[in-house]
């Protein structure tokens, strides 16, 4: 029960919203997000070397799932934990919008190759604030941990990592309406079929 009313207020606070205070929200989500943490007790993953410390799996490998991108965040030591962990989100979130914005262009490839057109060159160019702006409104960051020991190779003590995800059938309906405004000479049917082909592959 516990676990199912945390989720529901990640998921309202991670829901989309231009008016909120960024602050606050980035605040709150990483609160929830250790609440979750400890109470669903998701401490898959592997035993470091060092010292025995349980690693979560998505530490070691970032998560491939059809429907969902996920993207792993990264922070160094910081004198205040919490500036960590929204370093780590924020890292995330940019590492989103540039996967988000590697699919959004082969899609204007594929398109643009098979009908024998061309993509409006501000389009193509735009890809990647699209992404950014994408992913700022329908992101969440489902997990954080820190490595307080220094046990994964090369980081230091204090390393703060997050895991970000989007989901592709709440991006997919933008991605498509931009990608019209790009290829106005393309049927709209064609557009959607192959960004949510592009998209649902993980």
């Amino acid at each position: 029960m516990q676990k199912k009313l945390l989720k529901n207020l990640i998921e309202k606070v991670n829901g989309p919203g231009k008016k909120r205070n960024r602050k606050f929200i980035t605040y709150f989500r990483l609160f929830l997000t250790g609440v979750l943490i400890i109470v669903s007790s998701c401490g898959v993953g592997e035993r470091s070397k060092k010292n025995n410390v349980l690693i979560p799996e998505w530490v070691i490998r970032t998560p491939t799932e059809s429907g969902r991108i996920y993207a792993v965040g990264i922070s160094g030591p910081t004198y205040f934990p919490e500036d960590g962990k929204i370093n780590a989100a924020d890292q995330a979130r940019k590492e989103l919008a540039k996967s988000l914005g590697g699919k959004i262009q082969s899609v204007l490839l594929v398109i643009t190759e098979k009908g024998k057109t061309t993509a409006d060159e501000a389009a193509v160019i735009s890809a990647t604030s699209w992404a950014t702006e994408i992913v700022l409104e329908n992101s969440q960051i489902l997990e954080i941990w820190i490595d307080q020991e220094g046990v994964i190779d090369g980081s230091s003590p204090g390393t703060t990592y997050a895991l970000g995800m989007v989901q592709t059938k709440d991006v997919a309906p933008i991605v498509t309406e931009k990608l019209k405004s790009a290829l106005p000479d393309v049927p709209s049917t064609i557009i959607q079929k192959q960004t949510n082909q592009e998209l649902e592959q993980p």
